[in-house]
């Protein structure tokens, strides 16, 4: 059993990971593990799928070759691990264990040579996190990660290249031009040996350097220059702060001859596509990634910028071409926003950072807990009990013999603590990790452990987080009195009621509100069952109205998208999201009720009119009154797609049904292995008690033997001296 307290917190309180101010060159020299924080990395999916694609793109590179490069997005709510996940990354790319072994084999299927590649060099990792729509500041964000030292030597290598590419051209043979590219790229500094020869021509080589700018910069004259003063001994160092738009010394920009500093977001994005070219052409891995960029791109009221939205589409079209990869991280309102024609570019490159699964949230607790063991997070069951009692609180209910070992591993937390976090914090890793913190800082000082109660007590205190049935009733109240609108609560439908409906004027719901508690492994088919039964309940009766579900709680993602199929007004809860996400839902409800009432007064007044003038008027069809109206007819198409989706959620539920069964039999089956062993060791301790009697009983009986002659040899002697 693992009993012993830990010494310190091994939670971060903050539950956020940070990339800013990391030194990302990877040479040898350089890199260090401990430069990007030691924080333990469960392997989700989502981490597995980033770490896929990078390594992916560092195995099928090739030296000089275009179009090797990737774009990649990362999509998910804040705190749902996207940036640790980056952060992960960076640190196996900065330490030389991406790519992996299997990523290189399957990289020499797509070769298309015999022959060996030149083998590239390490990547430089550059990062930037969006804090607002200024791309200058991303770009110089981006662009201060570059080195003087670095920039210089590729811009070399890059002029060196062409050189070499010139020779080939000069005796129109270009596999000589192609070694001799290569050679001059592993050695540069012979280039200028060829200029003093006049083996090749300096200011041909120069006009291929400026064909190559023009083609990736547009034509801008400044990067041309600038270019070539980076090679410059006296003023390579104004060209660098040129081009990373860091403060220049008076008098450098008429020195370096450019038109002023970089001020426009456009030349800022040619400064970018310019420096992956220079990299792809001195044969030297890139990999850009873009924190956060729904800052960029969305402005306060959650529109599109759409001039930045346009620099980002040049960029992915761009830098993959020059065989760099991009790797974008954001929310789902930012990627929902993107031009349809740019999302279909990423293509199976959309990695989707949805809650935790509670074996995952368990599994990252173990490994905060365990960093550097991989043993406790064996112990994770998808289907482990979560119910309320457990061995471990003393309250019976049965549990597998994993969840006796789970539990061991997991201490001070109680597997009842754990789910009630999970619950709270929707399974979101930030909130997670920060809960965890707190309820350990809280059990500390007296080295309780952290089960429910404390855990519930410790959530109370933060009302950001913690919320409970009524709190979250009370939220939706306030909400609906705002929007002035007609509503009813514990609203009646057949045999179920639901918490809210709001009603038109012909008393007809148009929004049905259902609260629902978190729904884990265990139940969640069956929960879901009930959501789609509700609305078919709707639909019986006649009723056009929406039906919004509030999950109060954890649920899982694969549930979550089953039930947006039928009821897409699907809203998990949580204190500091719901009022912005539930808003939308009931403004709509608004408008439907005040178009109701407008068509209704728009009838009267038909009827009115025709009354006047003696004709009969037939009003057409009026929807059901009150609660239990007549049922109405169901779309067929609709009622098709309510069945389908009933089909697989009863699949779902007998497979998880069957799950369960098969868990408790497991159950059954330790408690009676762990009775027979009880009754295996009392029968073999019966046995094995004569036997001990009769050894004792003869150790006792060779004592006072060899205490009898001890006393007899004592007198003896006394005998002889008297």
């Amino acid at each position: 059993m693992t009993s012993s307290y830990p010494q310190f917190n091994p939670f971060p309180y903050q539950g956020a990971v940070s990339i800013e101010g990391t030194q990302l060159e990877s040479t040898a020299e350089t890199v260090r593990s401990e430069q990007f924080g030691s924080q333990p990395t469960l392997m989700i999916d989502q981490v597995s799928q980033i770490k896929g694609k990078v390594s992916q793109y560092l195995s099928r590179y090739a030296v000089g070759k275009q179009a090797l490069g990737q774009m990649v997005v990362l999509s998910g709510d804040h705190g749902s691990g996207k940036t640790h996940a980056i952060r992960y990354v960076m640190r196996l790319v900065a330490n030389g264990e991406l790519p992996e072994e299997s990523s290189n084999s399957v990289a020499g299927l797509h070769s298309n040579s015999d022959s060996p590649r030149p083998a590239p060099e390490a990547p430089l990792q550059l990062y930037a996190k969006a804090e607002g729509p200024d791309f200058l500041s991303l770009y110089q964000q981006l662009m201060t990660n570059v080195p003087l030292a670095v920039l210089r030597e590729l811009s070399l290598r890059f002029f060196a290249v062409l050189a070499g590419e010139q020779i080939g051209a000069d005796r129109k043979d270009l596999e000589t031009g192609r070694a001799a590219a290569e050679k001059f790229r592993l050695d540069p500094a012979q280039v200028y040996e060829l200029f003093k020869g006049y083996s090749v021509d300096e200011g041909a080589v120069h006009e291929r350097q400026v064909e190559e700018v023009e083609r990736v910069a547009g034509g801008i004259d400044d990067f041309k220059r600038a270019l070539y003063y980076l090679l410059s001994d006296k003023l390579s160092l104004e060209a660098y702060n040129w081009i990373t738009r860091q403060p220049m010394r008076e008098g450098s920009v008429r020195k370096l001859g450019v038109s002023g500093e970089i001020n426009s977001p456009d030349i800022a994005k040619w400064g970018l596509q310019l420096v992956a070219a220079i990299f792809r052409r001195a044969g030297r891995p890139l990999i850009i990634y873009l924190d956060q960029y729904e800052k960029l791109v969305l402005d306060s009221r959650g529109e599109l910028i759409s001039q930045n939205a346009g620099l980002l589409h040049s960029l992915v079209e761009v830098i993959p071409r020059e065989s760099a990869t991009l790797v974008l991280s954001g929310n789902r309102e930012a990627w929902a926003t993107l031009a349809r024609d740019l999302k279909q570019r990423f293509a199976f490159n959309v990695i989707e950072f949805s809650v935790l699964k509670p074996a995952d949230a368990l599994g990252m607790i173990l490994i905060y807990l365990h960093p550097t063991s991989s043993t406790a997070v064996g112990l994770v069951d998808e289907h482990l009990p979560m119910e309320r009692s457990s061995v471990a609180d003393g309250t019976g209910g049965g549990v597998t013999e994993s969840a006796i070992k789970l539990e061991n591993e997991l201490f001070p937390f109680k597997l009842t603590a754990v789910r009630e976090i999970i619950r709270v914090t929707g399974g979101n890793p930030r909130r997670l990790l920060q809960t965890c913190s707190a309820g350990f800082d809280a059990a500390f000082p007296n080295k309780l452990p952290v089960d429910f109660d404390l855990v519930e007590k410790v959530l109370r205190g933060s009302p950001q987080i913690y919320f409970d049935g009524e709190q979250v009733r009370n939220v939706i109240r306030r909400m609906l009195n705002a929007k002035a609108v007609g509503f009813v609560e514990d609203f009646p439908i057949q045999q179920v009621r639901a918490d809210f409906a709001l009603l038109d004027q012909q008393k007809s719901p148009r929004l049905v509100i259902k609260l629902t508690e978190a729904m884990f492994y265990d139940d969640e088919a069956r929960k879901a069952l009930e959501h789609l039964n509700l609305v078919e309940r709707i639909r019986a009766n006649g009723w056009s109205a929406a039906c919004a579900f509030v999950v109060m709680g954890y649920v899982s993602p694969q549930i979550t998208e089953t039930v947006r199929r039928f009821a897409p007004e699907y809203v998990i809860y949580h204190p500091e999201t719901f009022e912005r996400n539930f808003e939308p839902i009931l403004e709509r409800a608004r408008e439907a009720i005040a178009a109701s009432a407008k068509r209704d007064s728009e009838v009267k007044t038909e009827l009115a009119a025709g009354q006047n003038q003696g004709v009969t008027v037939i009003p057409g069809p009026q929807g059901p009154v009150g609660p239990a109206g007549p049922p109405g007819s169901v779309d067929p198409s609709t009622l098709a797609e309510l069945n389908t989706i009933k089909a697989e959620l009863k699949e779902l539920q007998a497979k998880r049904n069957a799950e369960a069964e098969a868990v408790q039999e497991q159950m059954k089956l330790f408690l009676q292995t762990q009775s027979e062993r009880l009754n295996e060791r009392r029968q073999t301790g019966r046995l094995e008690w004569g036997d001990e009697r009769r050894k004792i009983e003869s150790e006792i009986e060779q004592a006072r033997q060899s205490r009898r002659r001890s006393e007899f040899d004592e007198l003896e002697r006394l005998c002889i001296n008297a």
